[in-house]
């Protein structure tokens, strides 16, 4: 072996012997750096307890009336959306994006309160994330539209489809992630508000007979004449909303009907509807209708 070819042979052992300590201390690095509040692989599971607050009691999709208190109570496997806070990248804005879903379960205090459960690839949430749960879960992708159009006039149709319920957006009152303790999310609990009033109409003639229309139209504007029910609302990504009257159907030979629809204030409010080939009307002025409550009203159409 010439020295050339030796020299060789020993910078290249030199250099092997170099990345080999260069590995193991990165390696001894990143043990070192672990985040303990983030699995490395896997599935976590999401836990948090819920409680809802409106109408009578709470809020769910089991919806009853118990004399004019509408009741309602969770059910257990009913599916829950989980927005996560995606934070201001560039030139885009923070926006809600749904990242999974919880399910009901453990029911107490009468049905009231409850656990939600789910599981989700490790790393997707991390202590400190922000998250809003919306109910009920149909989300479409990262997407949540709430609709309130095509009504059926029924309670049961609108605990199945229209019994739409949050917890918070605003940052400050958020539920966060508050701990990863092993494969366990823990959250903060949350409570859930309804994001829409129900109301029951009867529909009488100005004589106080019943009438027995198809279907109603219902309609809110403000002093300029602007449509103030919501139809539509995306909370997720670039937020849109919808507004114009809304229609519910009335059952045949009945003249109730009960109707979801996002709380407003002050405004003008109109009621039409055809009946017998004639069109009728009910107009009153400054009325209110709040998120989470239930109004019984008796209208008189001319």
């Amino acid at each position: 072996m010439n020295r050339k070819t030796y020299h060789l042979i020993a910078l290249a052992a030199l250099l092997f012997a170099g990345v080999a300590i260069t590995a193991c201390s990165s390696s001894d690095n990143e043990i070192t750096e672990e985040v303990p509040s983030q699995s490395a692989k896997g599935k976590d599971t999401l836990l948090i307890k819920a409680s809802k607050d409106f109408y009578a009691t709470a809020t769910t999709r089991d919806l009853s009336l118990d004399g004019n208190t509408l009741i309602s109570i969770w059910s257990n496997n009913e599916n829950v959306n989980v927005l996560k806070l995606i934070p201001q990248q560039m030139s885009h804005q923070e926006y809600w994006q749904v990242v999974g879903e919880v399910k009901v379960e453990k029911l107490s205090n009468k049905d009231l309160t409850c656990l939600l459960k789910g599981e989700f690839d490790a790393g997707t949430l991390n202590v400190g994330d922000y998250l809003r749960l919306v109910y009920p879960g149909k989300a479409s992708g990262s997407s949540y539209l709430i609709d309130y159009t095509d009504q059926l006039g029924t309670l049961e149709s609108i605990a199945s489809d229209l019994d739409y319920c949050s917890t918070p957006e605003q940052k400050k009152k958020a539920i966060r992630v508050t701990a990863i303790e092993g494969k366990n999310i823990i959250a903060s609990d949350a409570t859930f508000t309804s994001l829409q009033a129900i109301v029951h109409f009867t529909i009488l003639d100005k004589l106080g007979k019943k009438m027995y229309p198809p279907y109603l139209t219902i309609s809110a504007k403000d002093a300029n004449g602007q449509e103030q029910i919501v139809t539509q609302e995306e909370i997720t990504g670039e937020s849109t909303m919808g507004m114009g009257p809304l229609q519910a159907l009335l059952m045949p030979r009945s003249n109730e009907t009960y109707v979801a629809m996002r709380g407003f204030k002050n405004k003008n409010f109109t009621l039409s509807a055809i009946y017998e080939g004639q069109t009728y009307t009910y107009t009153e002025s400054n009325v209110t209708f709040e998120n989470g409550k239930y109004y019984d009203m008796i209208v008189k159409m001319n």
